[in-house]
């Protein structure tokens, strides 16, 4: 299930988006699996330190962008869909090429 800390409130000037970035940010980093169930809308609201119709937004932006599935009755609520697709290995190439200057840096 998720932990708790994954969803800290953090202030941001848009909270929409950072709303957002933080749901997507936790599936990248497959914090959250295809299948896990995010906490009740209420919890989910407070640990993000966003109002309840903010995250409604941000679930209906995630779900209509195939992040998630809304899943409605007794045993419903938001769910991950799926994890990031990864980079085609060519395009990978491609921007490790052109940032070949910078890996050093990122592998410290």
């Amino acid at each position: 299930m998720v932990q708790d800390d994954i969803f800290l409130a953090a202030r941001s000037p848009n909270p929409l988006d950072e709303t957002v970035k933080r749901v997507t940010g936790a599936i990248t980093a497959r914090l959250l699996s295809p299948g896990d169930r995010l906490p009740a809308e209420r919890e989910l609201a407070i640990q993000l330190g966003v109002s309840r119709s903010t995250l409604r937004v941000a679930l209906q932006m995630l779900t209509a962008k195939g992040w998630l599935e809304v899943r409605r009755g007794r045993h419903g609520g938001s769910f991950v869909t799926r994890w990031p697709r990864m980079p085609h290995p060519r395009k990978l190439s491609e921007v490790l090429s052109r940032h070949s200057e910078d890996l050093p840096a990122l592998l410290d």
